[in-house]
């Protein structure tokens, strides 16, 4: 290989860890929450019987971990009542992964949604202010990938998909904590 392909397989070899661990790293967290949401759900509980209570919610964990990604937002949504804009750029992401995978990162078909691969993607405004919460400070963009495109972001857009992630944990964590205090609330 020459230097430029040796740069675009390195380029590619990168993206595809990167998108990789940024999902794995989705997943764990939305795992963990669930698991905690789980406990605060069953308090009562864990102090009547612990012992049938936390086989009870490990078996509940167990569950939900082997869940696809998708179901996962489901059983928050009924179990909890959390429901967020995120879902469909996590959900994006694994298509994303398995396109890269499985087809060498050209958009088929399947990824195709109202005719394009669609990435909502959140960046800090180019004009915000410090002292103000960077999640009020959020703006949309969008990566947008047609039928037989090869995906590939740029590196500020690699950085876009760590904000967005970054702002889906913040929601994710707020609601948790939420959560926690209504369940305590009289």
């Amino acid at each position: 290989m020459n230097f430029e392909q040796i740069e675009a397989f390195s380029y590619d070899f990168l993206q595809h860890h990167f998108i990789n661990d940024m999902l794995h790293i989705s997943v764990a967290c939305m795992d963990n929450c669930f698991l905690l949401c789980n406990l605060i759900a069953h308090k009562k509980e864990l102090d009547a019987d612990p012992t049938t209570t936390h086989q009870n919610v490990q078996a509940a964990q167990q569950s939900f971990i082997r869940l696809p990604l998708l179901e996962k937002f489901s059983t928050y949504e009924t179990d909890f009542g959390y429901i967020t804009d995120y879902e469909d750029m996590l959900i994006c992401l694994g298509q994303c992964l398995q396109c890269i995978a499985q087809k060498n990162g050209i958009v088929g078909e399947e990824h195709l949604k109202e005719g394009v691969f669609r990435f909502e993607l959140k960046k800090l405004k180019d004009d915000a202010e410090q002292g103000i919460p960077a999640e009020k400070q959020l703006e949309t963009i969008e990566k947008v990938f047609k039928l037989n495109d090869r995906i590939r972001f740029a590196e500020e857009e690699l950085q876009y998909i760590t904000v967005t992630l970054t702002a889906f944990f913040h929601e994710l964590f707020q609601f948790v904590h939420n959560y926690a205090q209504n369940q305590q609330a009289p």
